[in-house]
């Protein structure tokens, strides 16, 4: 993890914690996919999806950046695919009309995470 000294680049620490979300959603990801349709989930299985280290982390830097904590395991998720944290115009349907709405930006967060260097 990071250091607080100057040996360390600016903006490091804020690159290190996207790559640890982006583990994280991964895990709780794959974690989701292993046991969604295959009801019942049990007990275990319940508490360790709710539970998850990607919930306390998100948690955690919701009280040090003020970033909401849905927000945040929702970037988390977006980490694990090709999107990212970039946002994208909405696909128009074929008959020409407007699509799906505008997926958001979310670039603004790694700025909020060089706040914790």
């Amino acid at each position: 993890m990071a250091t607080n000294d100057s040996s360390n680049p600016s903006g490091q620490f804020a690159l290190e914690l996207v790559e640890i979300l982006k583990r994280l959603g991964a895990h709780r990801r794959a974690m989701h996919e292993q046991t969604y349709g295959n009801p019942p989930w049990t007990r275990e299985q319940s508490d360790a999806y709710f539970c998850h280290p990607l919930v306390r982390a998100c948690d955690w830097l919701e009280q040090r950046v003020g970033i909401s904590r849905h927000d945040l395991e929702h970037a988390a998720l977006r980490l694990t695919t090709p999107l990212g944290l970039k946002g994208m115009e909405p696909f128009p349907n074929p008959d020409g009309t407007e699509g799906d709405p505008e997926i958001p930006d979310w670039l603004w967060m790694t700025a909020k995470f060089r706040e914790l260097d």
